[in-house]
């Protein structure tokens, strides 16, 4: 029995999918891919096939659900597949008088006269989920540790909490910030218009909306149909995040440095970027004395929500976004 035909009794007893029976039609499937092969049960074919380098792919309904066993082939696959995810992912539903939080694990390498470090920090942020309440921003550094490959440079520490708080001067968010509550009913042709605002460098605008945009995961589709259109992104099969989980990335190099968008490697969903200068020599003109962060790592951990701004610090500053 050839593999088309097995892939069309796969599919003969499963409904047509939609979003409300995606969940137990890809469980049943992955179940049906583990049995023997002579369990597969007979029946129609299914709408439409593809199939290379050993990935199958079911597309029906517009809905694209990859069955296993093959890792993406390039960038662009991934980024399909991140896509597929995203569709997948249910936005927060906060009320009208809540937050929405965000937190972010954060490592970066330094290196200055020929030594480094790596320092850990949590980035987090509260956004209000509608009106002019202000934002928190958050961040504070957790614990140092050896460069990989470098003597110690034991920079200084950061003790404490740094608090920012940003006030609007409007009642709406700026057009140009993609908050929960500025991108609630943006549309793919909106998204576009937003990037192509951001100015030359697509990648870094596009990297850094996927960001923010991690409490609407709805509107992210049409961003990495976007990074996907861009020329030289390339594959890295296998890179850890600022977490420590495996996962796979996109990355561009461009300007003697390299900036990737980091995903599980299992499931496709975003995992955070990382930044890596390529050049460091050429970036502080030769100068050894001065101070480079080489690598910079962001993960996301969490996404909730929030009934109010915590406390703030003491010397908590404070600024106005203008409209």
């Amino acid at each position: 029995m050839d593999e088309m035909t097995q892939v069309r009794q796969l599919w003969a007893e499963k409904p047509e999918p939609d979003r409300q029976n995606l969940a137990p039609l890809r469980a049943s499937l992955l179940r049906d891919t583990r049995r023997p092969r002579g369990s597969l049960s007979r029946g129609r074919a299914m709408p439409r096939l593809l199939l290379a380098g050993g990935l199958a792919a079911a597309v029906t309904a517009g809905l694209v659900v990859f069955l296993p066993g093959a890792a993406p082939a390039s960038a662009q696959e991934v980024l399909r597949r991140a896509a597929a995810a995203a569709e997948e992912q249910p936005d927060l539903k906060p009320g009208p008088e809540q937050y929405v939080y965000t937190r972010f694990q954060n490592q970066r390498t330094q290196v200055q006269n020929g030594k480094g470090e790596l320092t850990s920090g949590v980035e987090e942020r509260w956004e209000p989920a509608v009106g002019r309440k202000p934002w928190l921003m958050r961040e504070r550094e957790t614990g140092q540790a050896d460069a990989p490959g470098l003597p110690r440079a034991h920079f200084p520490l950061s003790s404490g909490i740094t608090d920012s708080v940003f006030e609007l001067d409007c009642a709406t968010p700026p057009s140009g910030e993609l908050t929960y509550a500025g991108i609630a009913d943006v549309t793919p042709a909106e998204l576009r218009e937003r990037v192509a605002a951001g100015g030359p460098d697509v990648w870094q605008t596009v990297s850094l909306l996927i960001r923010t945009a991690a409490v609407r995961p709805s509107v992210t589709p049409e961003l990495y149909k976007i990074a996907a259109e861009i020329p030289g992104i390339r594959l890295i099969p296998e890179r850890v995040d600022a977490a420590g989980r495996p996962g796979i990335a996109v990355a561009l190099d461009k300007d003697g440095a390299r900036s990737e968008m980091i995903f599980d490697r299992e499931t496709f969903r975003y995992l955070g970027d990382r930044y890596e200068e390529l050049e460091p020599a050429k970036r502080t003109n030769g100068n050894p004395k001065m101070r480079l962060v080489t690598v910079n790592s962001s993960a996301l951990v969490a996404v909730d929500v929030a009934d109010g701004l915590p406390r703030l610090a003491p010397d908590a500053t404070t600024s106005k976004i203008p409209c």
